[in-house]
């Protein structure tokens, strides 16, 4: 989507572009993101922009079968 095959850098900019094209995302906007996308940034912009958010810890996948299982 945004040309980074790490999705480590992307959250911050695919939620400010789905904020700025739904004019606003509500305030009881929950998002989810899974480990991919696990790191302190992402969760400090959470945080700081108080997004209730649930970023899966990498240390907790489970890898099992060459599946994920979170």
């Amino acid at each position: 989507m945004l040309g980074d095959v790490n999705d480590h850098n992307q959250f911050i900019l695919m939620y400010e572009l789905a904020n700025k094209n739904v004019e606003g995302l509500p305030n009881d906007c929950q998002v989810l993101e899974d480990n991919g996308y696990s790191n302190d940034k992402n969760t400090k912009y959470c945080e700081e922009n108080e997004i209730n958010g649930f970023i899966q810890n990498r240390k907790n996948a489970m890898i099992t079968n060459n599946k994920t299982i979170y």
